[in-house]
């Protein structure tokens, strides 16, 4: 199974990284209970761009596997996604990057999508 590092950079936007983390977790979990997947094969990272809004804070609490990454208000999307992507290369050694925008909803089965194309 190759594995993949989900890059979503984020600043100030809590309820909608809330919401795409909570999609996340539930469609991974999923796939890991029908066995399609292991825990360790998908990591999602955040790049924080210095929220103010108690987004860190809320990841850390109710999704403590995230990779948190914190930026210091500058990096805006270009900059957060290319710390992503580092991270996840280099880190995690993902065979995959997949990025995210954490204003989206995504389709009930995206990560079987994921995982079904990628096998392909």
């Amino acid at each position: 199974m190759p594995s993949f590092g989900i890059t979503i950079p984020v600043r100030n936007r809590k309820a909608f990284t809330s919401a795409i983390l909570q999609q996340l977790t539930d469609q991974m979990a999923q796939q890991v209970s029908i066995g399609a997947l292991q825990p360790a094969d998908m990591q999602i990272i955040v790049v924080d761009d210095d929220s103010n809004d108690g987004t860190p804070e809320l990841i850390e609490q109710r999704f403590p596997a995230v990779h948190l990454l914190r930026g210091d208000g500058d990096l805006w999307w270009t900059g957060a996604i290319a710390q992503a992507m580092t991270y996840a290369a280099d880190t995690l050694n993902t065979d995959y990057i997949i990025w995210l925008n954490d204003d989206i909803t995504l389709a009930d089965d995206f990560i079987a999508q994921v995982l079904q194309h990628c096998q392909q």
